[in-house]
């Protein structure tokens, strides 16, 4: 799977576990506590994932830089990093 798939995954889960839970019934809760708690875990086992990757020894680092905004000639440019420092 791709690296860069999985950093975004950490974030992600839980925002869309919240999201799909604010759509559900009252009634729902039993489904609606199950979502977010697997979300949450989840995206701790893909943090953990990462961790140990990234302190085993090697010192291979990952990077994704991206454009987020861009207004006149100036852009605004975000990235996703995992080296050792980070983790």
């Amino acid at each position: 799977m791709n690296i860069f798939l999985l950093i975004a995954l950490v974030p992600l889960l839980p925002f869309l576990a919240a999201g799909i839970t604010a759509l559900l019934k009252r009634e729902q809760r039993g489904l609606s506590a199950t979502l977010v708690i697997a979300a949450q875990t989840i995206s701790c086992a893909i943090s953990l994932f990462l961790f140990v990757g990234a302190v085993s020894g090697n010192e291979e680092r990952f990077f994704q830089n991206f454009t987020w905004l861009t207004f006149g000639h100036e852009t605004l440019r975000l990235g996703l990093i995992i080296d050792p420092l980070s983790a």
